[in-house]
């Protein structure tokens, strides 16, 4: 049977399954552009990108911002919208907030944002200083805290105690998990140590004799 034949007997012919091949054919071309726009957008949000600033007014007066945002995972209107309820003096449900390096910078499983507050307002766990301290004949000093106690148990000094202990792959120069999911890097050059938590709980020392 030709296609002659199946025109007379009431079938499709050829322009019409010419048609529904075209169809299916857009068809799969636009999932597959939707499908590509997302993880376009996926992975330009997974790059860190800036945000621009924010200003917020108090009543009756001054006024407090956050400068230079930058958003990882996450875009920028709702990175706007958790800076803007920190400078209010609210950590937004579910993320953790700490003052570190002169930025303010939130966490949130892997989406983070940071930016330099300006003016009035903040929220979140701010740095403390621990005082220096010897182990074992070394000198630990300007230790720094924040969002983790100075002394007891998963404490900034003894973190900064159980990095020395450890050693080997936990020296200068290496990058090692330790204790209550710290990862610790030592910074040869400055002679520091930093171990942070995924949160941004972290605690700093610079090592001496």
């Amino acid at each position: 049977m030709n296609l002659r034949d199946i025109s007379r007997s009431g079938g499709r012919d050829a322009s019409d399954e010419w048609a529904v091949v075209v169809g299916i054919a857009v068809g799969i071309a636009v999932a597959l552009t939707l499908l590509l726009g997302v993880q376009n957008s996926r992975a330009a949000r997974a790059a860190p990108q800036g945000c621009g600033d924010v200003v917020v007014q108090f009543k009756p007066e001054g006024s407090g911002g956050a400068h230079a945002i930058r958003a990882t995972n996450i875009g920028c209107e709702p990175a706007r919208n958790v800076a803007r309820s920190c400078i209010k003096g609210t950590v937004a449900a579910g993320w953790t907030a700490v003052t570190w390096d002169g930025r303010i910078r939130l966490t949130n499983g892997a989406k983070k944002i940071s930016y330099t507050g300006v003016g009035g307002g903040g929220c979140g766990h701010y740095p403390e200083s621990c005082g220096d301290f010897s182990y074992r004949g070394v000198g630990f000093f300007n230790p720094e805290v924040v969002g983790i106690p100075c002394g007891g148990d998963g404490g900034g000094i003894q973190t900064a105690k159980a990095w020395y202990d450890r050693g080997g792959d936990c020296s200068f120069g290496h990058s090692c998990e330790l204790g209550d999911n710290f990862r610790c890097k030592g910074n040869p050059r400055t002679g520091s140590v930093t171990c942070a938590k995924a949160n941004g709980f972290r605690v700093r020392w610079q090592m001496g004799e």
